[in-house]
């Protein structure tokens, strides 16, 4: 019941965290720095904005798995969720590849130990832990992306390290179907790759371009030494089609989609030029606000860890 092996197929089963009072500690620009948030925030209007994605996940066809109820009888995860104001974005506490979860490990302060929690959900549910990355590694979900169902991407960015890449890539190699590994130099400032890149079909991609090209991306294999590439010579040599978005739009997660199907995505209504290139190219694309979650510093892709896509 649980497998994940791609970014777009039928998302079945999706592992989220409903705000709580948690969220109760953003009130001031001191208590947002602390928690990575943009500013303080509206909490009526981040909860209702959260319930309207919820909503939309399920109504495109996925399970939601919310973290709460999964725990509901374990008093001390309670306990510490209720000081932890970024457990809604559940992507960056591991990510599930085959029939296991990657648990990460987190720069932030703010979010450092807060895997554990996914750790507790994955015993809970019988979801096998396939490898911990471990200090002084550094990696984050949103930093990790399938590309297709033996190909990982990975960035190199603000919150990942490459001591943390070498881990990962050991855990995929010796535990997983996925023998390949492409390393994504990113520039200073970019966070995660999943603001940069989104497959939301096999030949299908959500892309700005400026950031993917600075640098040369290293692809690591199970049988064959390292060697760089051009990423986007990669993406031409595997004829996937782009719809490439400005830093404007990056700005406003255009590449932060969940996809609940190959071309079915839900997002964020603040890039209506790419909702219309979606489904020009017969895809569909459910939208929702996101001024108010967005301060949280992530999009509905950070927001979604999928545990099962069909």
């Amino acid at each position: 019941m649980y497998q994940v092996l791609s970014a777009y197929q039928p998302l079945k089963k999706v592992l989220m965290h409903r705000p709580g009072p948690e969220i109760e500690l953003i009130t001031d620009h001191t208590t947002a720095d602390h928690f990575n948030y943009f500013s303080a925030i509206n909490h009526k209007i981040f909860r209702q904005d959260y319930e309207t994605f919820l909503n939309l996940v399920a109504k495109n066809g996925a399970e939601p798995v919310l973290i709460e109820e999964v725990l509901a009888e374990d008093a001390e995860s309670l306990a510490y969720i209720r000081r932890r104001p970024n457990m809604i974005y559940t992507r960056d506490l591991g990510m599930m590849v085959g029939s296991g979860m990657i648990l990460m490990n987190l720069k932030s302060k703010g979010r450092k130990f807060d895997e554990q929690i996914v750790g507790r959900v994955c015993r809970k549910l019988n979801i096998p832990i396939l490898g911990l990355i471990e200090p002084p590694g550094l990696l984050e979900g949103g930093g990790l992306q399938f590309f297709d169902d033996h190909t990982v991407l990975v960035g190199l960015c603000d919150r990942t390290n490459d001591i943390a890449i070498h881990q990962l890539k050991k855990i995929l190699f010796d535990s997983t179907p996925v023998d390949r590994l492409i390393m994504i130099m990113l520039p200073k400032g970019v966070i995660h790759i999943d603001g940069d890149i989104m497959m939301i079909d096999e030949k299908l991609a959500i892309i700005y371009p400026p950031h993917l090209d600075i640098y040369p991306s290293i692809l690591f294999t199970k049988k064959e030494p390292p060697r760089p590439i051009w990423f986007m010579d990669f993406l031409r040599q595997n004829n996937i089609k782009l719809i490439e978005i400005s830093k404007e739009e990056c700005d406003q997660a255009a590449a932060n989609y969940i996809a609940t199907g190959p071309r079915q995505v839900v997002g964020y209504d603040l890039a209506p030029r790419v909702v219309e290139e979606i489904k020009k190219r017969g895809g569909q694309v459910s939208s929702f606000p996101g001024d108010e979650l967005f301060k949280g510093h992530g999009g509905p892709h950070c927001m979604t860890c999928p545990l099962w896509r069909a």
